[in-house]
């Protein structure tokens, strides 16, 4: 019995350990972070901070749970490429509003995001070459026998490593909306 306590206080003080030493390296990271890649994946940038719920981030934050932990005006640039449409609207708008807070005057945000309105052109368009694309791997692009199963796929399918899944679509003008409640005075559009 007592070498059975011994080591779920070992566990417990192992543990502790690692948590003050994530702690530390968070606080470093926050710190001196100036450019912040959001929702990084596994393509982490040089020279970003790059933030995921996914281990491998210099950062690891859950943006559902928690905002941003930088001071107000310390960062130059926010990027956020493919990714707030994980987040419910209103979640989206709490985010982008952190962005700005975090951001110092004269700062950039770049938001990339699937365009609805390009997707619903395609749907009505039936366009197979778009909606049956296969992967380097071989496998389809969407889900789905048909246009409407794959159409579906692209607003509920894309489920990431931390079982996240897509919860809200943008076109440009539903995002730039976002951008301008959260306080943002120049939002362009730049097409890739």
């Amino acid at each position: 019995m007592l070498k059975l306590i011994a080591k779920k206080s070992l566990r417990r003080t192992l543990r502790w350990i690692k948590l003050r030493r994530q702690k530390i390296v968070a606080h470093t990271i926050v710190s001196k972070a100036n450019r912040i890649n959001l929702c990084c994946g596994s393509r982490k940038l040089p020279d970003f901070c790059n933030i995921d719920i996914s281990t491998d981030a210099d950062l690891v934050l859950d943006l559902e749970k928690t905002l941003l932990p930088f001071r107000d005006n310390q960062c130059e640039i926010v990027i956020c490429i493919s990714a707030i449409n994980y987040f419910s609207r209103q979640r989206g708008l709490q985010i982008i509003k952190d962005a700005h807070r975090i951001l110092e005057p004269g700062g950039v945000a770049r938001f990339a995001t699937q365009d609805l309105r390009l997707i619903a052109q395609k749907y009505i368009k039936y366009d197979k070459d778009f909606f049956f694309q296969k992967l380097v791997s071989g496998k389809d692009r969407f889900e789905g026998e048909t246009i409407g199963d794959k159409f579906n796929s692209w607003f509920y399918g894309y489920k990431t490593s931390g079982g996240k899944y897509c919860k809200y679509f943008y076109d440009f003008e539903s995002l730039a909306l976002l951008f301008k409640k959260a306080g943002f005075t120049m939002v362009e559009k730049k097409d890739i």
